[in-house]
């Protein structure tokens, strides 16, 4: 097994759980408890998943030491860690409350990801520019809590997910 193959598993291991949160969460979701704001960055997460994933497993690239090693398997923590801030293991009587008391936290850890994730591209020699449009916005979303800035936020990440997905497809 090489290193690669070995990410790539732990990684694979990360986005299954994650996906059953998400999964168990939307089936948690109802009329009156159902929030738009939450909804809308748990479906824009789920999505980051996906393209995530499929990143990985385009990539097939050789960690060169071990401070490559950890700068991989950074980013992999904080999307577990802002998946959870999402997706709580207990009852949810209201998911905008719940999503107005994790904002903050929820912001700065997205931010986080696009940080750690920019580290190992930059330790791996890639392109790592594109990283701070994701990193903004979370630094914007941790920073003003407003609904409507949290919306243009939202709109602005899946719209460049939504090209990222183009792209893939041609």
């Amino acid at each position: 097994m090489t290193q690669y193959e070995f990410v790539f598993g732990f990684f694979s291991m990360l986005v299954a759980l994650m996906f059953g949160r998400v999964v168990n969460t939307f089936s948690q979701l109802d009329r009156k408890s159902a929030d738009v704001d939450h909804a809308g960055w748990l479906f824009a997460m789920t999505l980051g998943l996906v393209l995530a994933y499929w990143n990985y497993w385009t990539e097939d690239q050789e960690l060169s030491g071990f401070l490559e090693y950890i700068a991989v398997l950074i980013p992999g923590a904080f999307v577990v860690y802002v998946i959870s801030l999402l997706t709580p293991s207990g009852k949810v009587e209201n998911w905008g409350d719940h999503f107005r008391s994790v904002r903050q936290r929820f912001f700065i850890a997205y931010s986080l990801v696009w940080i750690s994730d920019m580290a190992f591209d930059w330790l791996t020699d890639q392109d790592f520019l594109f990283n701070i449009v994701p990193i903004s916005i979370g630094l914007i979303g941790a920073i003003w809590n407003n609904n409507i800035v949290h919306r243009v936020l939202l709109a602005i990440l899946i719209g460049l997910m939504v090209l990222a997905v183009i792209g893939q497809l041609s």
